[in-house]
């Protein structure tokens, strides 16, 4: 993880009363509110905290989930990736990203979507830093985790378009590292990806080590940039990311976060693979990412994008 911004994202931790976002309030009344549900999820491929076999994931449900009529309705998902230290909440207690999403939904400018949050905490520690990889030991799979476990725990349990194109991959900073990170290794699950304010040569480096090691054929392979500048257009793999979006955003003032993302959206223009840049004026944190986030929900949830499909089953 990138330290520069980290005393400023623990102060807003810090700072901030509630844990839980069922009391936030929406930004617009006329809005209508979704539900958040907060879920006991059976987790095999990371350990937990106190030795528990769950990890809480939080679900959003947009407005109309529940109601008869769209009981045969299928959904898109947005699975997103929080940043260290953080937490699931921080999705809606900090960027109130269900209400951003159901307002512009309303002004129709996407369609809706399920929102799931999984925890990304290192062993279940409250702000243990994972990367969002597979730990170099192999005791603590969060890539798998996210790309196979929880992706099935959806697919089986909520009302999922289980096409690729239907499955987001969001992450804010160590998130939007994880997403992009997560996203190329499996785009036959993840046919879309947000990444906003993330780093994209990753050494493993401070907070890291204790998950990512020293070996560098591991390292490598868990550091976008640099796996990158190794293929060609032709080679297998680009021709896979060609069918995939990504959407790349960052701060003019986020120093190393913008470089990084500038070079990667400059990597994926020279092999070809779709990317939209979004560069807007602003620090690493909320006030940016949730700017970002709106342009982002317009790119991979446009308004045309089918509102029903998929062939999962749903609980």
């Amino acid at each position: 993880m990138k330290i520069a911004p980290i005393l400023a994202l623990l102060c807003a931790v810090a700072g901030v009363a509630p844990v839980f976002g069922a009391d936030t309030k929406p930004l617009d009344p006329h809005v209508p509110e979704g539900k958040v549900i907060r879920i006991a999820q059976t987790a095999t491929l990371v350990r937990n905290k106190k030795n528990l076999s769950s990890r809480d994931i939080l679900v959003y449900e947009p407005p109309g989930y529940d109601d008869p009529e769209n009981a045969n309705r299928r959904y898109p998902v947005l699975y997103l990736l929080h940043g260290s230290p953080g937490n699931p909440s921080n999705f809606l207690n900090f960027g109130h990203w269900p209400e951003m999403m159901d307002r512009e939904v309303q002004q129709g400018a996407c369609v809706p979507a399920i929102l799931v949050m999984p925890d990304g905490n290192y062993a279940g520690s409250k702000y243990g830093d994972s990367e969002w990889v597979n730990s170099a030991d192999g005791r603590d799979r969060y890539e798998d985790y996210v790309a196979k476990e929880t992706v099935a725990w959806a697919d089986a349990n909520l009302r999922t378009q289980s096409a690729a194109q239907s499955r987001i991959l969001c992450g804010v900073s160590e998130g939007g590292y994880g997403a992009v990170n997560i996203g190329l290794h499996h785009p036959e699950v993840f046919g879309k990806v947000v990444a906003l304010s993330g780093y994209y040569h990753n050494d493993g480096s401070g907070w890291a080590r204790q998950v990512m090691g020293h070996d560098p054929q591991y390292l490598r392979a868990n550091s976008p940039l640099d796996y990158l500048s190794g293929l060609d257009a032709s080679s297998k793999s680009v021709s896979a990311w060609k069918k995939s979006l990504f959407y790349l955003g960052a701060g003019e003032d986020e120093g190393l976060y913008v470089t990084e993302t500038r070079a990667l959206a400059s990597r994926f223009d020279e092999l070809g693979i779709p990317q939209t840049l979004s560069v807007l004026s602003g620090h690493h944190g909320w006030g940016l990412w949730n700017a970002l986030f709106v342009g982002a929900l317009k790119t991979v949830l446009p308004p045309d994008s089918a509102p029903a499909g998929g062939s999962s089953a749903a609980g």
